[in-house]
């Protein structure tokens, strides 16, 4: 083995000894709460980001409508991630 795939292992080992997953019952809840918020969030993005990429084609000229473009495109992108995750993950 490689010394750093040995160094790898061991920084895991540490990480994972310093987070251990939780078991407890409200924070299960309080993360299953933040993630359906964050999808909210991320579907009202992705919508206003649809917003700016047409208001940039129509009403911006330039590189200006060409820099509003570029990064709603990209952040649509980048939400797009977070809207085609799995419905139904379940938590180890």
């Amino acid at each position: 083995m490689c010394p750093a795939a040995a160094q790898l292992i061991v920084w895991e080992s540490i990480i994972w000894r310093l987070y251990p997953p939780s078991r407890s019952y409200y924070v299960r809840k309080l993360f299953a709460s933040l993630g359906r918020i964050l999808f909210a969030l991320s579907i009202v993005g992705f919508f206003i980001n649809i917003g700016l990429w047409v208001f940039g084609e129509l009403f911006m000229t330039g590189t200006k409508g060409f820099e509003l473009q570029t990064l709603a495109l990209l952040n649509m992108i980048l939400l797009s991630f977070v809207l085609l995750r799995e419905p139904n993950q379940k938590s180890k």
